[in-house]
């Protein structure tokens, strides 16, 4: 039985207002933050997604070390996150596919294969209850993101759409590094 094509994206187009300096270079166990969630999901699809933005040669060179990571620019970054989703949105042709902001470093491949293995719209990993990164989409919710508003947030677009809870025990979809508390908290644990 031939595996199903995948595609992984990740946005890494903001500010890193909250870090208050730009989070996807900073360095996390030997290497900078931005590569962890892209060599998991490099194991895991058949393409990997990179959103740029703000910093956008930063995130260019960053990701110099995987030739086959395709970058796809978000010239309106500023206009928010939605923007970033639906210009990366745009550019997947699997039916299904695996989103994740930049600065969720350790969720797992066990994780990502675990979602594989469900069927549904949206499909979120699960950790004590709480909802993490990354999330399976589907077309149906590729073609509502494509067709949403500008302004619209993707949590919205969710809600419209059963998610199917995927319960796992790996923290690591929660850990969402955006601030110097929560980074420091990570490195001191290194």
């Amino acid at each position: 039985m031939n595996r199903e094509a995948v595609t992984g994206l990740v946005l890494a187009a903001g500010f890193s207002s909250r870090m208050g300096r730009f989070k996807a270079a900073l360095p996390l166990k030997g290497k900078p933050l931005l590569h962890h969630p892209v060599e998991t999901l490099l194991a895991i699809c058949d393409r990997v997604l990179v959103v740029t933005g703000y910093m956008r040669g930063k995130v260019e060179e960053l990701m110099r070390p995987f030739p086959t990571v395709e970058l796809v620019h978000n010239p309106d970054f500023e206009t928010g996150m939605f923007s970033s989703v639906k210009i990366g949105t745009a550019a997947v042709q699997t039916p299904r596919f695996l989103l994740t902001p930049g600065d969720i470093p350790f969720f797992t491949q066990e994780t990502c294969k675990a979602l594989l293995s469900h069927r549904g719209n949206v499909i979120s990993p699960v950790f004590n209850g709480k909802k993490g990164h990354p999330v399976l989409l589907d077309r149906a919710v590729r073609k509502a993101i494509l067709a949403a508003p500008a302004d619209e947030i993707l949590r919205n677009i969710l809600h419209r759409f059963e998610t199917v809870p995927i319960n796992t025990d790996d923290e690591g979809i929660l850990l969402d590094i955006d601030t110097e508390t929560t980074y420091n908290r990570v490195k001191e644990n290194e």
